[in-house]
């Protein structure tokens, strides 16, 4: 089932598009779809939307890379499903950044990951906040956390839907402050393998360098903010994706700033995340020539 304003928007996004209809059948999936299950609906059994772009549907030979953009797993964050919306709809026309990527890799846009309080509340259906119901420092968080990880279906689909694609990268969209939150640092996990602590290192100090990309953002981390339970954290340290939340600074999509020109704050999120997915492809190549080396001395 779709709620009348998603399937509205999804509708038009694919009725604007050049590609053929064989492509287009192809773009619009569901977790379900995706994972080869029928189980994965929301609280008030909703279908979970997802539009897969690709860079290149000729080459069929080649091992896709996939890589993950979610937005409204706060429900009532609007324009992060706007924003998400919007960045596909740019990729499906070869309009984006994300077209300069390799022609490998594949997008998943996941833009109502909360999809029965799209544009109503927070949490989900069970007034639970999705973003604190993950596995990682579960359970620190003084909101509604729900009675263990994993306890809502919203995060169960999200949960399947990774371990089926194994995502490179993933970013999480939220608003409104200006943060980019990272993973929490490896002091909080002293058992994690050498090789991980290394990638978490090499993600962080990408995630620096790209904080001049967004005019007057924080580098923060989910576990010094007490956000427990949260997507980041349980994406990389569980997962091993490189991931990260993207907070937009406002909930309008113009910025106006004093005897400044107006900022499409839209256009700077793509060029923002089109420059932490290039890092992520390389820092895959570094983790895994470390890997060979380390396993063939």
């Amino acid at each position: 089932m779709i709620s009348d304003i998603r399937k509205l928007a999804i509708g038009f996004l694919l009725a604007t598009s050049a590609f053929s209809s064989e492509i287009e059948d192809r773009v619009h999936t569901t977790i379900n779809a995706i994972t080869g299950s029928d189980i994965h609906l929301s609280h008030e059994k909703r279908d979970f939307d997802v539009l897969t772009i690709k860079n290149s549907y000729r080459q069929t030979f080649v091992k896709e890379k996939f890589f993950l953009i979610q937005g409204g797993l706060h429900g009532d964050e609007k324009l992060t499903s706007d924003f998400v919306l919007w960045l596909a709809k740019r990729m499906k026309e070869n309009k984006s950044l994300l077209n300069q990527l390799p022609n490998n890799v594949v997008v998943d846009f996941l833009p109502y990951a909360n999809p029965d309080n799209y544009q109503k509340h927070r949490y989900n259906a069970n007034n639970v906040n999705l973003n604190r119901n993950f596995a990682v420092f579960w359970g620190i968080s003084t909101e509604p956390n729900g009675h263990k990880p994993f306890s809502e279906p919203e995060t169960k689909a999200i949960q399947s839907l990774m371990q089926s694609r194994q995502y490179i990268s993933a970013i999480d969209v939220h608003g409104y402050v200006p943060w980019i939150v990272a993973p929490s640092p490896p002091k909080h996990f002293s058992s994690a393998p050498p090789l991980q602590k290394l990638k978490y290192n090499l993600w962080y100090e990408a995630l620096k360098k790209g904080m001049s990309m967004l005019k007057g953002y924080e580098l923060q981390n989910a576990r010094d903010l007490g956000d427990g339970g949260s997507f980041e954290d349980w994406a990389f340290w569980t997962n091993n994706t490189l991931s990260l939340c993207l907070e937009m600074s406002h909930s309008q999509r113009l910025v106006h700033y004093p005897n400044q020109p107006v900022i499409d704050t839209y256009h700077s999120y793509e060029k923002y995340i089109y420059h932490m997915f290039k890092s992520a492809l390389s820092i895959k190549k570094q983790i895994e020539n470390k890997s060979i080396i380390a396993n063939n001395p």
